[in-house]
């Protein structure tokens, strides 16, 4: 089954360090090439309660596309990512998803 999903929606994820580490250096290039003379401090990623970043899938893939791909680590933990998946209750209760 096919299910549709708006890059726009949120994904979790773990990532690995060197994810981390490249996230920070990203930021400090960025911000070198941008305003060298004053460059915008890097704030830390902080990840929820249970280990996992939030994304929007777009910036996900803005972010690690360059460094994605089947001859470079993987920046994810078990290459694995989590969606929200809509719900409503019935009215016994029960999960009814919206698709």
């Amino acid at each position: 089954m096919r299910v549709p999903f708006n890059i726009n929606e949120y994904v979790w994820l773990r990532l690995t360090p060197e994810a981390l580490d490249y996230l920070r250096q990203e930021h400090h290039d960025f911000w070198n090439r941008v305003r060298p003379n004053n460059p915008m401090p890097y704030r830390e990623r902080t990840p929820e309660q249970d280990g996992l970043y939030s994304f929007q899938l777009w910036h996900l893939m803005e972010l690690f596309g360059p460094v994605v791909g089947p001859c470079n680590p993987s920046m994810i933990v078990n290459c694995e990512m989590f969606f929200e998946i809509p719900t409503r209750s019935a009215p016994d209760g029960s999960a009814i998803i919206d698709l």
